[in-house]
C-alpha cells in the first residue's frame, strides 16, 4: 500500500476539524495536532484560524515527513506499512517501531532501521499485524480517556486489523 492509498483510509479516521473537550491532544485537523501544525509552519506565521483551513495535501506532507519516513513504511509489507503507519498517528512513531520491533523479535529501541525492515519483511504479515494490533487494544484499553474515546478507538483498531490483513502478501 502506498502512502495516498494508506493516506485516503486514515482520512475516514482523522478528516476534519476537531476540538473535543475531552482531548488532551487539543485542536486537529486531519489528525494534525494545532501543536504539530504550528512547528511545521513556525508558530507566528499561523493562527486557529488558519489552522482550519489546512488542504490534506498539507496534512499529507506532514504524515511523510514525521510518520511514513521515519516509521520507513514504504519499505515494510503494504499491510504491515498500514497498521505501523496508523499505530504511529495514534499512539506515537516510538510505540509504533517498538511494537513492530517486538513482533519480528529484533531489538525493540524505538527507530526503524535496515534489521527491522529485514526483519519484517522475512515474519508472517498476519503474525505482525495481529500482534502489533494486539498491543493497539491493551494500550486504548489502558487509557485515561478511554470512557470518552474507547469505542471509537476499539472500532478504528478493528477497521485498521481488517484492511491490513486484506493487504498481507
Amino acid at each position: 500500500m502506498t502512502l495516498d492509498e494508506i493516506f485516503d483510509l486514515v482520512l475516514k479516521d482523522e478528516g476534519g476539524f476537531s476540538n473535543h473537550p475531552a482531548d488532551n491532544g487539543g485542536p486537529t485537523k486531519y489528525g494534525i495536532l494545532f501543536s504539530e501544525w504550528q512547528k511545521w509552519v513556525h508558530p507566528r506565521k499561523t493562527s486557529m484560524a488558519a489552522f482550519k483551513k489546512i488542504e490534506a495535501s498539507d496534512a499529507k506532507a506532514i504524515y511523510r515527513a514525521w510518520y511514513w519516513d521515519p516509521l520507513s513504511c514504504e519499505k515494510l509489507p503494504p499491510g504491515v506499512a498500514y497498521i505501523v503507519f496508523d499505530a504511529g498517528l495514534l499512539h506515537g512513531i516510538f510505540n509504533s517501531a517498538r511494537w513492530l520491533q517486538l513482533a519480528v523479535n529484533v531489538k525493540a529501541d524505538g527507530h526503524v532501521g535496515p534489521k527491522t525492515v529485514a526483519a519484517a519483511l522475512a515474519a508472517d504479515d498476519a503474525e505482525t499485524i495481529t500482534a502489533i494490533h494486539d498491543w493497539r487494544m491493551k494500550r486504548v484499553k489502558a487509557h485515561k480517556d478511554y470512557k470518552v474515546f474507547g469505542r471509537g478507538w476499539i472500532n478504528r483498531l478493528l477497521r485498521v486489523k481488517k484492511k491490513a490483513l486484506a493487504n498481507v502478501r
